[in-house]
């Protein structure tokens, strides 16, 4: 074994010094996986609106414009290989959408893979299927969020949050007409999804949206001609008042 060694010592020296180049590397980018990536957007429009009383032709420029901006920045970092964290501010300013005043958390959550399946944790925005009956992007919530994938690819996903987090100025759109939900309103609902002949189905149901709210939904997504096409139909069982009804809804896109 001496005499091996001493014979191919050339060649073992330059294979340890290769294993310890790849070691250094490796160290190098666990360390620049931990560190807080940045990224976000801006956006700014101006016009001037036209209305029944005033017509576009008798608008000054630029006395009678309106503008705002969107401001967007988001904070993210991997804490170790099984756990993140995300932090996302807005900043809006300028009618016709509803301002914020100053930055405005909208996402601060941790993610967490665990054995069962992926949980977060915190203020978080989701949609399921094509956004019809869950869909906060407009109104960020704080809660949990849990998803798993079981069988021949079938998902399961479960969210209770706090409904009353969707108050003016965390709403991305105009504030006309907004009915914030009361404190202490709860959000829960649950979804299955999978494969459907080739197709992507989900089947979800709102047990508690806003105040009373109990509704649910599927909905449906493939690929044809080269396109993709989504769609939802949706039922609500039981209105924002307590009051039972049938009312019914649908979206397509292709």
């Amino acid at each position: 074994m001496a005499d091996l060694t001493e014979e191919f010592k050339d060649e073992l020296a330059k294979i340890k010094g290769q294993v310890d180049d790849h070691e250094a590397r490796l160290a190098k980018l666990e360390a620049q996986k931990q560190k807080v990536q940045i990224g976000g957007s801006f956006m700014y429009r101006t016009g001037a609106q036209e209305t029944a009383n005033v017509p576009l032709s008798s608008l000054d420029w630029p006395d009678d414009r309106f503008g705002y901006h969107h401001l967007v920045l988001d904070l993210s970092a991997d804490i170790n290989p099984s756990l993140m964290g995300k932090v996302t501010l807005w900043d809006v300013q300028g009618a016709p959408l509803a301002a914020t005043s100053g930055p405005l958390v909208r996402e601060a959550y941790v993610q967490s893979q665990t054995k069962w399946g992926e949980l977060t944790l915190g203020r978080q925005n989701y949609a399921w299927g094509s956004g019809l009956l869950v869909d906060n992007q407009l109104a960020t919530q704080d809660g949990a969020r849990f998803q798993t994938t079981f069988g021949r690819g079938t998902g399961f996903q479960a969210i209770l949050a706090d409904a009353d987090n969707g108050a003016v100025g965390n709403s991305y759109g105009p504030a006309q007409g907004y009915v914030a939900p009361p404190e202490d309103d709860e959000y829960f609902a649950l979804r299955l999804d999978g494969k459907l002949l080739g197709a992507d189905v989900g089947v979800n149901w709102l047990g508690d949206g806003m105040r009373y709210e109990k509704a649910y939904s599927v909905d449906l997504g493939f690929d044809i001609w080269g396109r993709r096409v989504t769609g939802e139909w949706a039922t609500l069982d039981q209105n924002a008042a307590g009051m039972d009804t049938d009312a019914q809804a649908f979206t397509v896109k292709a």
